[in-house]
C-alpha cells in the first residue's frame, strides 16, 4: 500500500512540477546564479530554476573537484522551477560535489526543496556525506500530494503524461542512490491537505532528515528533561535499528530546575532506549570561560566506546579543531519552532 501511495505521490509531485515549468516558461523572473566567496556560499542560485542553469554551476563548481575543500551552493528566493534541469544539478552535486545551504530568511521551496536534499561532501576514503544545511529563519517546504483533474488531456497527450510521470520517477528514484530522499519525509507529505507545502519548521523534522541547523541560539540553561531529549534527538538522527521504538520511549518529565555545570563538565545517563530497552545514553556538557555550551551524546554498544566524563572539556580546552560534537539544539523537544530558536542579533 505505501508502495503504491509513494508512486502515486511522486507521479503527481512531477505534474506539478511540469506545471509550473510551463507557467514559468512565461515568467520574466528567472534565475540568477552569482559566484561568491563567503563562509557559508560559494555559489547562490537566486529564483526560479530554469533550462541552462545546469551548465552554468558545473562551471563554478567543477574546479572544486581538484580541491580539498567541499563547494557551497546556497539557494535562494525560489518556488521551484524546471524539474529536469534540477535533475541534472542533484546527479552532479550528489556525488559529493556540493553541500547545500539556506541561509537567513532564504526560502525554498518545490524543486529547489528536491535540490537541497542532494547536498553532499566527500568524507574519509571518499564516503558520501549527506550536508544540506539551513539557518533556523531560512523556510524549506515541499508539495504534498494532489489531485490532477485530466479530464482535458485526451488521447496521446494523456499518454504522453503519464510516459512522462514515469520517466521522471525513475530519474529521482536512481539519483537517490545514497538514501539523501528520507522515506519518512515522503510519508509525512502524504499526509498533508491537497495543494499544501510540508514545511520543515520543526527542530525535530530537522533532525529526523538530516538536515543540520545554524543561526539558532543556545538554550539559557541546561535541565535533566532536556538531556533526556538530546538522547532521544540523536537516536533519531542515526535512524539507527530499534529507531522506530523512540515513539514509544517515555516522554521525559518536565523539569524547569536548571543543572549546575561544573568546571570539568557534568555527565548524566538515561537508560531504556533501543529495540529492546536495553541501550542507555550518555550525556556530557561543558560550559567553556565565554559561555559557550557544548553537548556530546553516545550510546553504550559497547562500554569501551563510550568516552571519558571529562572528554569533553579537554578537547574543547584543547583547541581541537577537529573535535565533533552533538549540536545544541538536540537539547530542545522535537516539536520546537525553529522560529522560536532563531538566534537574534545584538
Amino acid at each position: 500500500m505505501l508502495t503504491r501511495n509513494l508512486f502515486s505521490f511522486v507521479f503527481r509531485l512531477f505534474v506539478l512540477l511540469t506545471l509550473c515549468e510551463d507557467a514559468i516558461a512565461l515568467d520574466p523572473i528567472s534565475s540568477h546564479i552569482q559566484k561568491v566567496s563567503s563562509k557559508y556560499c560559494d555559489i547562490i542560485l537566486s529564483g526560479y530554476i530554469k533550462e541552462g542553469d545546469f551548465k552554468n554551476i558545473v562551471k563554478i563548481l567543477k574546479p572544486f573537484d581538484a580541491e580539498t575543500r567541499n563547494a557551497k551552493l546556497c539557494l535562494n528566493d525560489s518556488d521551484g522551477g524546471n524539474y529536469a534541469e534540477a535533475l541534472k544539478i542533484i546527479d552532479y552535486i550528489k556525488a559529493g560535489r556540493g553541500s547545500t545551504v539556506l541561509l537567513e530568511n532564504y526560502e525554498c521551496f518545490s524543486a529547489c526543496a528536491l535540490l537541497f536534499l542532494f547536498g553532499s561532501e566527500r568524507g574519509d576514503e571518499d564516503i558520501i556525506l549527506k550536508n544540506r544545511r539551513m539557518h533556523a529563519s531560512a523556510k524549506l517546504g515541499f508539495h504534498a500530494p494532489f489531485l490532477v483533474d485530466y479530464s482535458s488531456a485526451k488521447g496521446r497527450a494523456q499518454a504522453n503524461v503519464y510516459r512522462e510521470g514515469i520517466l521522471a520517477i525513475q530519474k529521482l528514484l536512481r539519483a537517490d542512490t545514497e538514501y539523501f530522499l528520507p522515506s519518512s519525509l515522503l510519508v509525512e507529505m502524504l499526509k498533508q491537505p491537497p495543494n499544501e507545502l510540508l514545511l520543515v519548521d520543526t527542530v525535530g523534522k530537522a533532525i529526523e532528515w538530516n538536515i543540520k541547523l545554524f543561526g539558532y541560539r543556545q538554550p539559557s540553561k541546561v535541565t535533566v528533561d532536556m538531556l533526556e531529549w538530546a538522547c532521544i534527538n540523536e537516536l533519531r538522527s542515526q535512524n539507527m535499528p530499534g529507531n522506530n521504538t523512540i515513539d514509544n520511549h517515555q516522554e521525559p518529565a518536565k523539569n524547569a530546575t536548571p543543572i549546575e555545570i561544573k568546571a570539568k563538565g557534568l555527565r548524566k545517563v538515561f537508560g531504556g532506549f533501543g529495540g529492546e530497552g536495553m541501550l542507555e545514553c550518555y550525556t556530557d556538557v561543558y560550559l567553556d570561560k565565554e559561555g559557550k555550551l557544548f553537548l556530546n551524546v553516545s550510546f553504550d554498544y559497547e562500554k569501551r566506546s563510550i568516552p571519558k566524563s571529562d572528554a569533553l572539556e579537554k578537547s574543547v580546552k584543547s583547541g581541537d579543531p577537529d573535535i565533533v560534537t552533538t549540536p545544541t539544539y538536540y537539547l530542545y523537544p522535537p516539536s520546537t519552532k525553529l522560529v522560536a530558536i532563531v538566534k537574534r542579533e545584538k
